[in-house]
């Protein structure tokens, strides 16, 4: 049985930053109190002691994370209790992808791809020619040898931010390449039917200091729609701050509600499935937000609809479409959580062309962007 207001220290060593963070635990439910982040630049035996000094008599015990993608596994069967979440970490030059279903841990996969290190392996197994396309379809074709003497200075600072949009194009570029090599179905394992037709609800986290470098939650909401090529109700959820390894350690002693994370819930993602040709009128969209009035949307295929829904509010979706038009989870539309972007519905149909169909993409995508911005 916990203690009653314990105050535990966590220390997470990473790849490229350790993590002091500092936790009350209740009974039922954990809270976070102060997180301190800093660059690993000493061993790590003198950045424990830095780490507890820094925290002076302000904790009752202390726990070291040590194997942060094991802990990372487990910290996101929390949030598979009602279906399933799908987790990646990004530490540094490696990723590790977890798939969890209804509170049990079901597969981790480690891949060498990432950001510091990472970046050089991802631009030696094909990064070049995805980024090169990518630079083309998003207008910054010019600026090319520059974006990706950004990118190399990423291998050598991994804390380097940027600061121009042509900067965070890049670093969207990265993550739709990185993405795309991963896949969910390398994540899922052969159960990719099994996750998609799930009756529960479905999730998407994502871990690592690098997403707090995102200009634009929309950019990074399309890439993950788009590389991971998503199919029926998702929830997203992003955790910029590199917190969730270090709740596995109460997570193991029972379901616990936790306070203060700092998570991003970015909202729910609904993708129609179809083969309909672009512009061809699909149905209709009937949205209940808890307004006197329901909102309705024409639907047409090729087209990304957002619609804002505070994360602390629910809503429910009736749709009338044409037949072939499917929605794998679509049991879950009368309960759809809001976020940072809302309700965002994904219309274009499947498959999505991929990233060398460059002319056909560059006509469409700033309407896209401009759909979730």
């Amino acid at each position: 049985m916990p203690k009653l207001d314990e105050r535990v220290l966590v220390i997470d060593i990473g790849d490229v930053f350790a993590h002091g963070i500092l936790y009350k635990r209740d009974y039922d439910h954990v809270e976070l109190l102060e997180h301190q982040r800093t660059l690993r630049a000493i061993p790590d035996d003198q950045l424990i002691e830095v780490i507890q000094l820094n925290y002076k008599d302000q904790f009752d015990r202390v726990e070291v994370i040590g194997a942060r993608d094991e802990w990372f596994s487990n910290s996101l069967r929390k949030y598979s209790y009602e279906g399933v979440a799908l987790g990646l970490l990004i530490d540094g030059d490696q990723a590790t992808a977890a798939y969890t279903s209804f509170g049990r841990l079901q597969r981790t996969k480690r891949f060498d791809l990432g950001w510091g290190k990472g970046v050089e392996k991802a631009m030696s197994t094909g990064g070049i020619d995805f980024l090169r396309n990518w630079f083309d379809i998003t207008g910054y074709s010019q600026e090319t040898p520059a974006l990706m003497n950004y990118l190399g200075n990423r291998i050598f600072y991994p804390a380097a931010t940027g600061d121009l949009q042509a900067d965070f194009t890049a670093l969207i570029g990265l993550f739709r390449y990185l993405f795309t090599q991963i896949s969910l179905e390398s994540m899922v394992y052969g159960n990719h039917e099994a996750v998609w037709m799930s009756d529960g609800i479905r999730r998407i986290v994502l871990t690592g200091e690098i997403f707090g470098d995102m200009l634009d939650q929309g950019d990074l909401m399309l890439a993950i729609i788009d590389s991971f090529n998503l199919e029926g109700v998702w929830e997203i959820i992003i955790d910029s701050k590199g917190v969730l390894p270090s709740t596995a350690f109460f997570i193991q002693d029972g379901n616990v509600r936790f306070e203060n994370l700092g998570l991003i819930e970015m909202g729910s993602v609904i993708v129609l499935t179809h083969h309909f040709d672009w512009g061809t009128t699909l149905g209709q969209l009937k949205i209940d937000s808890g307004l006197s009035q329901d909102s309705k949307i024409l639907l047409k295929s090729g087209e990304l609809v957002r619609f804002p829904l505070e994360k602390d509010v629910k809503g429910s979706i009736e749709l009338t479409v044409k037949p072939n038009v499917d929605i794998w989870g679509s049991e879950t539309l009368t309960d759809l959580k809001g976020g940072s972007l809302g309700l965002v519905l994904d219309v274009r149909g499947r498959p999505l062309p991929k990233v060398d169909e460059v002319e056909r993409i560059r006509k469409v995508y700033p309407h896209w962007r401009h759909a979730l911005n």
